[in-house]
């Protein structure tokens, strides 16, 4: 789960420093923003604390297509006809 920043501690309302590798690395300072990574300098206090706001509720995950479905099993690419017909008078 990713982290949110409080945006009100001194880190979060700092100003970016333009020297450290992620200011460098930014699109708007003519670096390729592959780092996508926040200033060294505005490290938000909350977070490195585990102080930082209540998550939001939970969503359930969703079950995996094979294992939601009872018979995608049996369709699934590279059976043939006959082995479908097969495994299923096994089960």
């Amino acid at each position: 789960m990713k982290r949110k920043r409080c945006g009100v501690c001194p880190g979060c309302l700092a100003p970016e420093c333009g020297t450290c590798r992620y200011c460098l690395d930014m699109k708007k300072r003519g670096g390729s923003g592959t780092l996508r990574r926040p200033c060294e300098m505005r490290g938000c206090v909350a977070t490195s604390s585990g102080e930082a706001r209540e998550p939001g509720p939970r969503r359930a995950k969703k079950p995996s297509s094979a294992r939601s479905s009872g018979g995608a099993a049996l369709h699934a690419a590279g059976t043939s006809a006959a082995q479908r017909a097969l495994l299923a008078g096994l089960g």
